[in-house]
């Protein structure tokens, strides 16, 4: 799923795979402490997303597993990636490897905390490996069709709360206040959907309200 005008959103496959020559050292990011799958570090080879993605045929043809322990990506013979499994597995393989291209815009990174806020309340995962961004399932799947409008609503929520902290100048975890209030502005928009903005009003209450994470 890619939504457009989102500034996060830069998928593509032919342009990450060119883009060695401007990749840079990245850090590994805060680590949540999580005793269960590991979905949000993308940097991580234990990442379930990624443990599902080494099960998939045409992601096993083009991995290569070093005497290290490490991972290798052999791409196609044009430098791209066929599938969104076998984009996904690059990405994070490059993750993995202490690589990421060149962040898009001038937009600070997702937290792994807001990661998690986004997969708890879409059940989707808001990839941000290899400096591109787009929603997947946990076998690197698209977002379905039914789902794609609530999906591209709940990302451009995020979007916004994300550059409001940018703006201001604040660091940290994106609060549900923030999400509510990005919303809030969202539904004021020309030909805003009302039923999809009060299932998300609804759903940040019930998934990421006070009693949901007691």
């Amino acid at each position: 799923m890619q939504i457009s005008d989102n500034r996060y959103s830069v998928y593509s496959s032919n342009s990450l795979a060119k883009s060695s020559s401007t990749m840079k050292q990245t850090s590994s990011g805060e680590q949540a402490q999580n005793t269960g799958p590991i979905f949000t570090d993308y940097s991580d080879p234990k990442n379930a997303i990624f443990q599902n993605l080494l099960k998939t045929a045409s992601v096993q043809d083009n991995i290569k597993v070093n005497e290290d322990g490490t991972y290798s990506w052999n791409p196609n013979a044009d430098g791209s990636a066929s599938s969104t499994q076998e984009w996904l597995a690059m990405v994070m393989i490059t993750e993995q490897n202490g690589l990421s291209s060149k962040d898009p815009g001038a937009m600070t990174p997702y937290s792994t905390g807001d990661l998690e806020k986004f997969r708890q309340l879409t059940g989707y995962n808001l990839i941000q490996a290899g400096g591109a961004y787009t929603v997947l399932d946990d076998y690197g799947n698209p977002v379905p069709s039914d789902d794609v409008a609530k999906v591209q609503a709940a990302w451009d929520m995020f979007d916004l709360a994300k550059g409001g902290q940018d703006v201001n100048g604040i660091s940290g975890d994106l609060t549900v206040d923030n999400l509510r209030q990005a919303a809030e502005g969202l539904t004021q928009q020309k030909g805003a959907n009302k039923a999809i903005w009060d299932t998300l009003f609804k759903m940040l209450d019930e998934r990421l309200g006070p009693d949901a994470l007691a």
